[in-house]
């Protein structure tokens, strides 16, 4: 026994003479058993053992998966800091998400469902039709379109809804209240269409290469508020009424158009309009009132013949001609 430990140290020291570098890993292996060798050599040879490709992606949204479904009289909450990847249809149910909470999919509110979303997040459409309510508070929208129809409440309090694509729409709702919000829309447009009460209070609307629309019966009261549409138009018509307060107007690369019966009243604000031109068609009126300013641009002031401009107090309209770029 004992001359059979010395022929193994023998020939250890004579291994470890000939390869002082090796690392103490190697001096390990030699001491490890035949079939633990072999399952070091297996892992080492297996197929994906040396690959450093990370797995395909998983979709967030499988295509063609069935929604969740909340009925009436049943609520789902999507609780903090909880992610819910899916579709959901809300048909005449309660949907409350909570704050840190998140939705990964589009959300379809029915005749009599309620939307409560507090400090949550969707990435998704957000469409309601004859919704009973939908309040969201400190809220994020993200991904494609917004559209809301018949609802009986819609109010937004610090909430920020941002569109790519697609459009923000809403039509014939009884009372839509923006409160320190942000709704921001690229490549579509931002509008009201039918019987809409709409209260906008220190919020931004922006559109880029898309428009603006108050359309129908739409009556819009405006404060501390600011409108900035890029590549487009802002376009009133119909019989909206619109009252803005100490708030501002700017559009680039298109035109301020009012049309039909629209009365449009401005009290201490600024408009500013490039590369366009102000429109006042058919019997429309724009009133400027205390201390606000028209500015155009690159463009004119167009005047229909039953059309009506007044300006009361310091109010002004001024035109400019478009500085000529350097060479």
């Amino acid at each position: 026994m004992r001359a059979r430990k010395s022929a193994i140290a023998r020939r250890f020291r004579a291994t470890s003479a000939y390869a002082p570098n090796r690392t103490p890993a190697v001096v390990v292996c030699v001491l490890m058993t035949a079939p633990a060798i072999f399952a070091v050599i297996l892992a080492l040879t297996s197929p994906g053992a040396a690959s450093t490709t990370p797995p395909p992606a998983t979709p967030l949204v499988k295509k063609g998966s069935k929604p969740r479904v909340v009925a009436a009289g049943r609520t789902m909450r999507v609780t903090a800091r909880k992610v819910h990847r899916g579709n959901i249809l809300v048909k005449g149910g309660h949907l409350v998400l909570a704050p840190g909470s998140k939705v990964v999919g589009n959300i379809v509110l029915r005749t009599g469902s309620t939307l409560v979303v507090h400090g949550g997040t969707v990435v998704g459409r957000v469409t309601g039709d004859h919704a009973r309510r939908v309040r969201m508070t400190k809220a994020k929208i993200v991904g494609g379109d917004v559209r809301f129809a018949d609802t009986a409440s819609l109010t937004l309090r610090q909430t920020s809804i941002r569109v790519k694509g697609g459009s923000a729409s809403f039509t014939d709702n009884a009372s839509v209240t923006l409160d320190g919000s942000t709704i921001t829309v690229s490549g579509g447009n931002i509008s009201f269409d039918g019987k809409n009460s709409l209260t906008v209070d220190d919020s931004r609307l922006a559109v880029s290469r898309g428009s603006l629309d108050l359309n129908d019966d739409t009556t819009v009261v405006m404060d501390d508020s600011k409108i900035t549409v890029s590549n487009g138009n802002v376009a009133v018509h119909d019989h909206a009424d619109v009252v803005t307060r100490k708030s501002t107007l700017s559009v680039v690369g298109g035109n301020l158009v009012l049309s039909d019966a629209v009365i449009m009243k401005e009290r201490d604000c600024v408009i500013t309009v490039k590369g366009g031109s102000l429109e006042l068609n058919d019997t429309s009126e724009l009133a400027l009132e205390k201390d606000s300013t028209v500015t155009v641009e690159g463009g004119s002031v167009k005047k229909a013949p039953k059309a009506k401009l007044t300006k009361r107090g310091r109010s002004k309209v001024v035109t400019k001609k478009r500085p000529r770029r350097k060479r």
